[in-house]
């Protein structure tokens, strides 16, 4: 039964930690990573700021990473979409 205890008291001391810790950047890094999205070509310069930030012992490490990947994704898809439409790429031209 001590033994238990002892594991339950070293989890909920790490867990603690992991709350109340001062280096871990998770939510911050998180909602930066998140309102990277809403100016697209503002995220390539954000995100691998973020990724560079992000350290393996943060809470959202995994997810940190995983939301990069797509908002880079997107915020290329973006981008490419603008100067392909400010240089009139791809679009048919009829002459009568």
């Amino acid at each position: 039964m001590n033994k238990n205890i002892e594991e339950i008291e070293r989890k909920q001391k790490k867990l603690n930690q992991l709350l109340s810790s001062d280096s871990d950047e998770s939510w911050v890094l998180l909602l930066f990573t998140v309102f990277s999205i809403a100016i697209a070509p503002f995220g390539l310069i954000a995100i691998p700021l973020v990724l560079w930030r992000n350290k393996k012992d943060n809470q959202f490490y995994k997810l940190i990473i995983f939301l990069a990947v797509l908002i880079i994704i997107y915020n290329i898809y973006i981008l490419q979409l603008g100067i392909t439409s400010s240089l009139d790429i791809g679009t048919t031209v009829n002459v009568q």
